[in-house]
């Protein structure tokens, strides 16, 4: 899968001289563990990491990769998942901890996929920037109406 569909027959034809001579960046829709990150980046094939939160396992592990690919240099690039205030405001927060040189940018997808708030409070681009609000914990409060009780209670 590549960045557009509307590419030259030749880039399909030469795919690896393509990519070689930096016409197009190939982009891979699975997640990697720590030491294919590793290697890929000590092969200099990784020149950026895409991240969401959903996909690699949730916040804790999202920071782990992130802290791992700092350690590396490598620059990250945030996502957070479709719809959700709340997974927005945790991938923003991430985003804004990480050191400048390691990051690309962050797309808060929560205002653009979804006419219900699952929270109230939570930051939104102005101008195509976004800063994670300043408010205690993530910044956000949940709107139980919507979202429900709980499934569980962990004490």
């Amino acid at each position: 899968m590549f960045g557009c569909t509307s590419l030259e027959p030749d880039v399909f034809e030469n795919l690896i001289r393509t990519i070689e001579q930096g016409r197009i960046s190939p982009v891979v829709a699975r997640t990697f563990d720590l030491v294919e990150i590793h290697d890929a980046q000590k092969d200099g094939l990784l020149d950026r990491y895409a991240m969401k939160t959903a996909r690699v396992g949730g916040l804790t592990k999202a920071r782990k990769i992130r802290d791992f690919c700092v350690e590396l240099g490598v620059p990250i690039h945030f996502q957070c998942t479709w719809g959700a205030e709340l997974s927005m405001a945790g991938m923003l927060h991430l985003s804004q901890s990480t050191p400048e040189h390691c990051r690309t940018e962050f797309w808060p997808l929560a205002h653009s996929s979804t006419p219900i708030a699952t929270a109230d409070g939570s930051a939104k681009p102005v101008d195509g920037l976004i800063e994670a609000t300043h408010e205690p914990g993530l910044g956000v409060r949940p709107r139980l109406e919507i979202l429900g009780s709980p499934v569980a209670i962990y004490q």
